[in-house]
């Protein structure tokens, strides 16, 4: 009797939860049939047989079927994965919708597998919680106080263009990887968060391979619905076991970061907002604070915990670090490829308009660029290719010897249907 009781209620419940997939999903066909579609549509698969398995080849696959979108004049791209549904905006114009929507204010389920590393922190919370993070960060981002990091943009982006140079010429395939890597990781430590560290080490060697394993084990997470479902599989096929590890490498490493913060602080008495900012080796000129200063002193109902700056830390390591290694890939062909020395200069949430190419006019071509000579650039309306909206990256090839040094943009948004 019990049996028959269990075995009613689990066909209950399978019924009415292949019901609410099923509506759900030809809800979403009937309202997206409009929209650019990356390949033929399998019921309940999706695009899953197009799909990259290969978590490295993902950024590229969906630039690929983005630029086929927008040189067909589409807007809008869709992408069915089993039952997740997801949205790409193409051009700024239409991301404008969402980002300054104060509706859509709640994240994906997607997102939930990187709190156990981010916790709270602005890359993955939402709702309300998220609106007061970015109130309490916006004053940071100001265009004055980014420009002020230029000179480690500059001084990494020169020793990566020297790195890259001694590879010219080399007839087998080199891994450029660790470089780009590095150098986004010197510029992300150095300038955000106001230490200088040694990458050689083996924290900081633990750090760069954790972080590209996490991000592989989210990919096999989100690939398989049996993780989702039953999620004591993911440990009893090991790989909930190996994400702990990744993280709590990654977690001593950013406390590393606020510890070393906090000591140079006290050893300079105390966080001046006009005073210098100093990185073990390194003193600027002029007036720089870091950001990880500007989470240490928040004061009042915005004060922060170490554990909630930390986890800031974490959010911005990940996504400065992170993204401008990706970026810096697909900028590493132009550079490598220059006649005469190349520079890769990163800028962190710059503005750049969208659909517009951008042309470097100052007189003197070898001097360094900077945010100022980037505003006085004159832009360029017309473009062969209209690319995807501004991004906050800007790279700048062929400085000095050959001409025509353009400065490119490359952004993707995406939404996920909730």
């Amino acid at each position: 009797m019990l049996l028959c009781l269990v075995a009613v209620s689990l066909f209950i419940f399978a019924v009415c939860r292949l019901y609410g997939i099923l509506s759900t999903h030809m809800r979403l066909k009937r309202t997206s049939d409009g929209i650019y579609n990356i390949a033929d549509t399998i019921p309940f698969i999706g695009q899953a047989h197009v799909f990259p398995k290969n978590s490295f080849t993902f950024s590229s696959f969906l630039v690929e079927h983005a630029n086929e979108a927008i040189r067909k004049g589409h807007h809008l791209m869709r992408w069915w994965f089993a039952n997740k549904f997801f949205i790409f905006m193409m051009d700024g114009e239409t991301a404008k919708i969402i980002l300054e929507s104060t509706v859509e204010l709640k994240k994906g389920p997607d997102y939930k597998f990187f709190h156990q590393w981010l916790g709270n922190g602005v890359l993955v919370s939402d709702g309300d919680h998220w609106l007061r993070q970015r109130r309490m960060l916006l004053p940071i981002f100001h265009f004055s106080m980014l420009e002020q990091y230029t000179p480690t943009f500059n001084k990494y982006g020169r020793l990566l263009a020297q790195n890259l140079a001694e590879l010219q010429g080399k007839r087998e395939l080199v891994d450029v990887s660790p470089l780009l890597v590095k150098c986004a990781l010197y510029n992300v430590t150095e300038s955000v968060m106001g230490v200088q560290m040694d990458l050689e080490q083996k924290m900081c060697r633990k750090y760069m391979e954790a972080i590209k394993n996490f991000v592989i084990y989210q990919h096999i997470y989100a690939l398989c619905p049996l993780y989702i479902l039953f999620p004591v599989t993911w440990y009893l096929f090991g790989h909930g076991f190996a994400t702990r590890r990744c993280v709590r490498a990654l977690k001593a490493f950013s406390a590393k970061v606020v510890e070393d913060r906090i000591r140079i602080n006290t050893a300079n008495g105390g966080i001046k907002k006009d005073g210098l900012m100093h990185a073990e080796g390194s003193l600027y000129k002029g007036k720089i604070m870091a950001f990880l200063d500007f989470l240490l002193a928040l004061k009042g109902e915005d004060k922060l915990s170490i554990k909630q700056v930390r986890e800031q830390v974490d959010a911005f390591m990940f996504g400065g670090h992170d993204t401008i290694a990706n970026l810096d890939r697909r900028s590493g062909e132009s550079i490598t490829n220059a006649q005469g020395p190349g520079i890769l200069l990163i800028f962190l949430l710059l503005p750049i308009p969208s659909g517009e190419s951008w042309r470097w006019s100052g007189k003197d071509k070898k001097s360094p660029a900077t945010p100022k000579a980037i505003k006085a650039a004159e832009p360029k309306p017309e473009s062969s290719v209209p690319g995807p909206s501004s991004a906050p990256v800007v790279a700048e090839r062929d400085v000095g010897e050959a001409s025509g040094n353009d400065f490119d943009t490359v952004d993707d948004f995406g939404a996920e249907d909730k």
